[in-house]
């Protein structure tokens, strides 16, 4: 039976996936908080919800525009509970790849998780749209991973005929930018209007079962990389 994305819930699902430590929690709560925490502590699955799109972030016809609820995913950077991303994966409205071009290995992940999300969305459905996001712009780049950078984008715009972003959730550079691009990806027409809430945070955990594929694993965060 195919998933059902966002128009049979009436909330637009957007979704977060990377290796681990590429900072997809912090540019979630830097967009829903404003704010930075130097703290990393790893996600297994977190769910954040608005009560509509921000008015200035909507389109469509009429006043008020598209203002239908949005559920936000963080999932985990590891292989485990690799049942809970496929099926986020065909529940998602758009996504967001994230990797730190500042760890080596980091995009390697990213390409796997591709993968993955083209073999999870096969259904009627399709799969769903998504961007390439480069975290972590704000630290200063080395000669590899300033090529780093340029292949993921070369790789990103040229071949998956994805939109790239270069963000800082430290210093917020272009991460409302990323959120317009999902909210305008993932939307479809809608009417039921709403006011935007505070984020709501709820966390899931599950019991671990064994990935079918072999995840890559990037080498250790330098200190220099943790959650910016």
């Amino acid at each position: 039976m195919a998933q059902q994305r966002g128009p049979s819930t009436g909330a637009l699902r957007l979704a977060f996936f990377g290796p681990a430590g590429a900072g997809k929690t912090a540019l979630i709560r830097r967009y829903l908080r404003g704010s930075f925490e130097e703290q990393y502590q790893s996600t297994v699955e977190d769910f954040y919800s608005l009560d509509g799109v921000p008015a200035e972030l909507r389109f469509g016809d009429g006043p008020g525009g598209t203002t239908r609820r949005v559920e936000i995913l963080d999932s985990g950077g590891g292989h485990s509970f690799p049942a809970m991303r496929r099926l986020a994966m065909q529940r998602s409205d758009a996504v967001a790849l994230v990797f730190c071009p500042h760890e080596r290995d980091s995009f390697d992940v990213l390409r796997w998780l591709r993968q993955e999300l083209l073999e999870a969305c096969t259904d009627d459905a399709g799969k769903p749209p998504f961007v390439v996001v480069a975290n972590k712009s704000d630290t200063s780049p080395s000669d590899e991973s300033a090529l780093a950078l340029r292949t993921a984008r070369d790789t990103a715009v040229g071949e998956w005929g994805a939109t790239f972003f270069e963000t800082s959730a430290l210093s917020g550079h272009r991460v409302a930018e990323l959120f317009a691009a999902l909210f305008r990806l993932g939307v479809p027409p809608a009417t039921e209007q709403g006011s935007q809430l505070p984020a709501r945070r709820v966390q899931r955990t599950g019991s671990a079962d064994e990935p079918r594929h072999k995840m890559p694993v990037s080498e250790p965060k330098r200190h220099s990389c943790v959650m910016s």
